[in-house]
């Protein structure tokens, strides 16, 4: 559907040696694609990408537009730099959070990017991509919410089945915009015919369903979006519905947690996701595939998407473990072991690959610290009767035996634990001191 796109490079490559007549040409094809009933594409949607925020794309965009100020192609990348520096400048923080200023900005970008955009479509009233810059300020900014219906109209008015056009539309019909979902509805029956021709509008159509599980996720709702999600899996290859799915199945625990893994694995294929979610793939992928190394892409994608979460660094340090690479899962348990609430698993496990790389010294001052800081921790005791006993120190039963006076029971985890000690020490003939 989309196929090779325009570069930054190659644009780059044509305008310095004076090519623009060869750059327009190459948007002129694709965007001829775009209406071709045998060469249908929509890589005119994406051949703007790489024009966007960066300090090489504004200074790019701003020479191309001098060399060839008349060039609809040239307009519409300058609009979509400066839009992308309006929405840099204000930031993702919620209006209330935004300092004035930010917002400010953010209306001077735009104001730079409308006459652009608008001068493109009177050279070239087919650019889609320029609409679509309109209907985004339009929705982004209450200053120009007037731009948002005109745009979607005269888009529209060029291409009914724009994937594009009528998604920015379905979004600005939500509920929290406005709008309702009789009249998402509407749409998603409006373009529904065209979908046998355009089968990425599937995803539109759809639309108004995984906004409303989007709500229903908020609001906690987890029984209520598996039940409406579970039916369109189907039709769609977006990444949200799949995170909502795969993550309400383990709130709700509906399902097994293969299958939540699945949905969570299948949101990934097209985008990299929130850092929540990789965390919670990472872990999935170390618990219940027991693939430490597929466990690492997701659990140092989260850690680099939020170096804060501790939680993450825990959760990259266990699949560092459980790969064999000590060091690194040393660094990573000393990291999580900042974190009130992973503080004795991190202790623990820390102490466990300390043993494992040969450093007993630095063990036993790490599990001293544990069992001191956390008496009732069961795990605690178990690891300390693993150090002392392979140092051959005294009390490696005394902590043994605190281990079972601790270890709880109905907890499926404790109670498996407990067991597996409970068959090596009849297999080593281990006897506990008899309590006094």
């Amino acid at each position: 559907m989309y196929g090779p796109r325009i570069t930054l490079a190659k644009a780059t490559e044509l305008v310095a040696r004076g090519a623009t007549d060869e750059l327009d040409a190459l948007f002129a094809a694709d965007l001829a694609r775009h209406f071709s009933e045998d060469d249908f594409s929509e890589a005119i949607h994406r051949d703007f990408d790489d024009f966007s925020k960066t300090y090489a794309a504004g200074k790019f965009t701003k020479e191309w537009l001098e060399k060839a100020p008349n060039s609809a192609f040239a307009l519409t990348a300058r609009a979509v730099y400066y839009r992308s520096m309006a929405n840099e400048a204000r930031g993702r923080n919620w209006a209330s959070e935004t300092p004035r200023e930010n917002m400010v900005r953010m209306r001077e970008f735009f104001e730079l990017a409308i006459p652009l955009y608008q001068r493109a479509l009177q050279i070239e009233s087919r650019l889609l991509p320029a609409h679509v810059g309109l209907i985004d300020i339009g929705m982004t900014h209450t200053a120009f919410a007037d731009l948002k219906d005109k745009a979607i109209h005269a888009a529209k008015e060029v291409d009914p089945a724009c994937k594009s056009i009528t998604g920015f539309q379905m979004v600005s019909l939500e509920p929290r915009w406005g709008g309702s979902y009789p009249e998402m509805q509407g749409l998603s029956e409006e373009i529904a015919p065209f979908v046998a021709k355009r089968p990425l509008l599937a995803l539109n159509t759809i639309w108004p369903v995984v906004d409303r599980a989007n709500m229903l996720y908020r609001d906690d709702e987890f029984d209520q979006v598996v039940a409406i999600l579970t039916p369109i899996m189907e039709q769609t290859s977006h990444p949200s519905p799949y995170e909502y799915l795969g993550l309400s199945m383990l709130q709700a625990e509906k399902g097994s947690l293969w299958q939540a893994l699945v949905y969570l694995l299948e949101a990934s294929r097209f985008d990299e996701g929130r850092q929540y979610v990789n965390r919670r793939r990472g872990r999935l992928l170390l618990e219940i595939a027991q693939r430490p190394e597929w466990a690492q892409k997701y659990a140092k994608l989260a850690v680099e998407q939020d170096p804060d979460d501790l939680v993450a660094h825990y959760w990259l340090g266990m699949s560092y473990s459980s790969a064999g690479n000590w060091p690194l899962a040393e660094k990573e348990y000393r990291i999580s072991a900042q974190d009130p609430g992973k503080r004795a698993d991190s202790l623990s496990d820390l102490v466990t690959v300390l043993m494992k790389s040969g450093q007993l010294k630095q063990a036993r001052e790490q599990v001293d610290l544990l069992t001191t800081e956390f008496p009732a921790y069961a795990l605690g005791w178990l690891v300390r009767h693993q150090v002392l006993a392979t140092t051959r120190s005294e009390g490696s039963l005394e902590a043994l035996q605190k281990f079972f006076d601790t270890v709880d029971r109905t907890d499926p985890r404790g109670r498996r634990i407990a067991e597996e000690v409970e068959r090596w020490m009849k297999d080593n003939r281990v006897q506990l001191p008899a309590k006094r």
